[in-house]
């Protein structure tokens, strides 16, 4: 509800105003009112004071207007607010408050930091990369024939086991230089490619090796040197992936 008071107090000086005129009028006219009755007061000695009266009314009347509107004008420029003052009042709120959250999220920031230097940083275990030879083996041997006959044919037999609970994809290359010469028979998995050269023959397979599984690879070479005589067969070599594992040398005299 709009606040009426300084209206009302206006009011109020104004019927103050207008009762001290008034008694002041009847005042001066009581003083008067006994010559004026007894015909002893010329008439000009009575317009003067009514005169005067009057001007005094009217100016008690006037300032007590004016001192009201004054008091409604203080009044309304102290208590009361204008729309651009609430919006601004409430705009330097606003900005008070803006001011109070970045600071606090400054502080915030600061804290963080200051858990994050303090706080101990965890040792990076390296996880152990276990060697290739620790989870398969491949190894070469030779044994005698017991098909052929002849004394210049030797069986070579590529032994490889998996020692993982991997199933593991194997490449296998063995490289055969002369003078042996590779005789073509494979008894249990022939090579995915063979390649043939004045050099030697290299042999290579592809293959899955299932977890703990033992697979055997044979083939037949006969040699063509004197007796007491040596060749060297170089390794074979396993790979898996970037991974390379070299088998055993093997060296055969001939007979």
């Amino acid at each position: 509800m709009e606040d009426k008071s300084y209206e009302i107090e206006g009011l109020l000086v104004i019927f103050a105003m207008v009762f001290i005129g008034i008694s002041i009028s009847i005042v001066l006219f009581s003083s008067f009112s006994t010559e004026i009755l007894s015909g002893t007061v010329s008439s000009l000695k009575i317009i003067i004071p009514l005169a005067f009266l009057a001007s005094l009314v009217l100016t008690a009347v006037g300032y007590g207007f004016l001192s009201a509107l004054g008091l409604i004008y203080i009044k309304k420029s102290i208590f009361e607010e204008t729309d651009d003052y609430k919006l601004q009042k409430s705009d330097r709120l606003i900005e008070s408050m803006r001011k109070r959250i970045e600071e606090l999220e400054s502080e915030r920031e600061k804290v963080y930091q200051t858990l994050e230097m303090k706080e101990e940083k965890k040792p990076v275990v390296e996880e152990k990369k276990i060697p290739l030879s620790k989870k398969v083996t491949i190894k070469k041997s030779t044994m005698k024939d017991a098909i052929s006959n002849r004394r210049n044919e030797i069986l070579i037999n590529l032994n490889i086991s998996n020692y993982t609970d991997e199933k593991l994809p194997l490449e296998i290359k063995e490289w055969i230089p002369a003078p042996i010469e590779l005789l073509g028979e494979f008894l249990t998995l022939k090579p995915t490619e063979t390649t043939i050269s004045e050099e030697g023959s290299i042999l290579s397979w592809h293959f899955d090796i299932e977890p703990w599984e033992e697979r055997v690879i044979y083939y037949r070479i006969a040699l063509f040197i004197r007796s007491g005589e040596t060749v060297e067969l170089p390794p074979a070599e396993l790979r898996i992936g970037e991974e390379f594992l070299d088998s055993n040398k093997l060296t055969i005299s001939g007979r």
